[in-house]
């Protein structure tokens, strides 16, 4: 009985052994990530497993109340004054921190809304200077009481820490006077399942001792040399399984110091799990921090999330979902925009073809116009020269008409004054001889044949007279030039300018009539030089009136020159007002083209921002890889307490059966002695 029990408890040191091994392998590869599920999470529907798990939350309990209270020990109390003073401060900075969180929601709804406003009115404009002066005094106004904020909140929470530290640090004192925590003895015995279960184990070799007492009082009723025998046998066995107790008891000292170093190197690497642990949640710390800005910034551009302070993957993933749908939504906008930036662009295309267009029509009817006008200036000017040209060669005609008519006309009436006076000098001549011819016909002998030569007389006194008349005329009339006859005219040419020959002739002729000459008289030389007089009268007459025509032609041709001119005029004016009308609408055009091109440039702002924000939601997948690096880092570490805690109960059932055995070697041993 003593050697199975021996056996027994060497299998039991070698299986202690074989799970120290094992868990010493399990813990020195707790650094990686498990490719498997942990045990915890794993399903065991064994009454140990469960008893095991139900120890460990036991235990994870017992752990936590102990260092909460170590840690609140550390803590000083506040007395009643400071105690009075801390809650009254808490309360008023707590309602400061209120009022300033309202008018910062307050002042955050009104520079929203001056964004959406100037968003909303576009560039240009004294109204848009005036609204960024006021989003900016709007954001300076934002960004100085989230400042004031962020230190009441920096004060509220020193004073709810202090709180806490006084609060913690009175139920440390409050549990240490009551004698809650009491220190544990070196081999304690929990009241649990597991240690019932050992303490079942002990029960039943305590009965197993008493049926062997049983069995010996039976034995009692034999033979004594039977009874010595059996006895000796009984102590040599004995001496043997005390033998072999005392080198297991050896190996289990030397088990139990090589479990205790054992313990000690897995109380070194608890704490350094605990740092990496602690590591891990100020990671998560500076995850729940990232959370929290993501929904600020989603707050500041409105987006709904879910919030859940006590679970921040939860809101990680209601911020993820929000971003996403923002996403959507961004780049939604983003096709719109790009379709309005498309068409901003065909219309900034059209709009500078149309202005290229009106700048070429432009410039062609202002080449036009100047053309135009060069050229009525220029008809203007020769209109002009040909005209003051034409009205001085009138002129000209004129006053050598007029020189020449009056000489002619003086020339004439000093001839007929002339020949009146021989006139009057031959009637009063004939009168004498009338008068002395009636004295003589007083006498009676006067016949017919004397009235024949009275009659002829007086023929002949008039044809004295008209030759005395001719030959003044004669006089009178200029001798033909270079003997031509009537019928060749003195001006030859047809033109209604005069040539310079004509002209030499025309003076000529004037200076010969204004000359006395001693040709000889006669009948057909005085009939041809009336008959070349009258035609060069006839001639200056028709020349008279060509002049005249032809001056009435130039003034009708200036007229209508005058009245081309001034039709060129309204012409150019109309081609002004025209080019103004141009001018206006190429500005409109400009104007139109710079608005095109700064919605353009705004768009490609706004395009830029939300490309910008797409890399920051694209960076959101690592807050997602975090989460997932934090889950299995949480993963590892409640692996890793479940591995320290069912070596702790390893190690605890081991002490207990090591304990149990122990107790039943002393009482045998107690027995023995008896």
């Amino acid at each position: 009985m003593s050697s199975s029990s021996s056996a027994g408890n060497g299998n039991n040191c070698s299986n202690y052994d074989n799970d120290a091994a094992i868990g010493y392998g399990e813990f020195s590869a707790i650094s990686t990530p498990p490719s498997s599920p942990p045990s915890f999470l794993q399903t065991n529907s064994s009454p140990r497993s469960t008893a095991k798990r139900d120890i460990l939350a036991g235990y994870h309990k017992i752990l936590q109340a102990t260092q909460s209270v170590i840690d609140a020990s550390n803590y000083d109390a506040l007395d009643d004054d400071e105690l009075e003073w801390v809650k009254m401060e808490h309360a008023h900075v707590a309602h400061k921190a209120q009022l300033y969180s309202q008018r910062l929601q307050t002042e955050s709804s009104v520079m929203s809304a001056l964004q959406a406003l100037s968003s909303s009115l576009g560039s240009g404009g004294l109204n848009t200077a005036q609204h960024t002066a006021q989003l900016t005094q709007s954001s300076q106004k934002v960004d100085n009481l989230e400042k004031v904020l962020s230190r009441h909140r920096s004060r509220l929470l020193h004073l709810q820490s202090q709180l806490l530290h006084h609060q913690a640090g009175v139920l440390a004192r409050f549990i240490q006077s009551k004698q809650l925590l009491q220190k544990q003895n070196t081999s304690p015995i929990p009241h649990s399942s597991h240690f019932h279960a050992n303490n079942d184990r002990a029960s039943r070799f305590e009965s197993v001792g008493e049926n062997q007492g049983e069995d010996v009082e039976s034995e009692s009723d034999m033979h004594p040399h039977t009874q010595i025998s059996h006895l000796q046998a009984q102590l040599a066995e004995e001496r043997h399984a005390n033998a072999a107790l005392r080198q297991q008891l050896e190996r289990s000292h030397a088990t139990v110091i090589e479990k205790t170093d054992h313990t000690h190197t897995l109380q070194s690497r608890l704490q350094s799990s605990l740092d990496e642990f602690s590591a891990v949640v100020s990671t998560r710390d500076t995850l729940t921090g990232g959370v929290g800005a993501l929904g600020g910034v989603l707050d500041a551009h409105r987006i709904t999330y879910v919030h859940d302070p006590h679970n921040p993957l939860h809101s990680l993933s209601s911020v993820t979902a929000a971003i996403d749908a923002e996403l959507a939504r961004v780049r939604k906008a983003e096709a719109h925009c790009h379709g309005e930036l498309a068409s901003l662009r065909e219309q900034c295309a059209n709009g500078e073809k149309h202005t290229k267009q009106l700048e070429d029509t432009l410039k062609s009817q202002s080449s036009d116009m100047d053309h135009h006008w060069n050229a009525t200036r220029g008809m203007e000017s020769e209109f002009k020269q040909h005209i003051s040209m034409l009205e001085r060669q009138l002129e000209m005609r004129q006053q050598a008409s007029q020189t020449f008519y009056k000489d002619s006309n003086a020339s004439y009436e000093q001839e007929l004054r002339g020949r009146e006076n021989e006139k009057t000098k031959v009637e009063d001549k004939g009168k004498e001889r009338h008068s002395r011819g009636a004295s003589a016909s007083t006498s009676t002998s006067t016949s017919t044949s004397t009235s024949i030569p009275a009659a002829m007389t007086e023929d002949r006194l008039s044809t004295e007279t008209l030759g005395l008349v001719v030959r003044g005329l004669w006089n009178a009339i200029p001798s033909p030039i270079t003997q031509r006859s009537p019928s060749h005219p003195l001006i030859v040419s047809t033109s209604p300018t005069l040539s310079q020959p004509d002209i030499e002739t025309l003076k000529q002729v004037l200076q010969r009539s204004k000359e006395r000459h001693s040709d000889r008289f006669s009948l057909s030389a005085f009939t041809a030089r009336v008959k070349t007089l009258v035609s060069d009268n006839r001639h200056f007459i028709e020349r008279i009136l060509l002049n005249a025509e032809t001056a009435n032609l130039y003034k009708s041709n200036a007229e209508k020159a005058h009245k081309l001119a001034l039709d060129f005029k309204m012409a150019l004016e109309a081609y002004k007002k025209q080019v103004v009308d141009l001018q206006t609408s190429l500005s409109h055009a400009a104007k139109k083209d710079g608005e095109i091109r700064k919605e353009c440039q705004v768009l490609r702002e706004e395009l830029t921002q939300m490309e910008k924000e797409l890399d920051a939601q694209r960076k959101s997948g690592e807050i997602d890889s975090l989460r997932l690096s934090l889950a299995h880092r949480e993963d590892d570490i409640q692996a890793f307490k479940q591995m320290q805690m069912d070596k702790s109960l390893g190690m605890l059932d081991e002490l207990n059966s090591l304990q149990t055995e122990v107790a039943d070697l002393r009482q045998k041993l107690r027995q023995k002695g008896d």
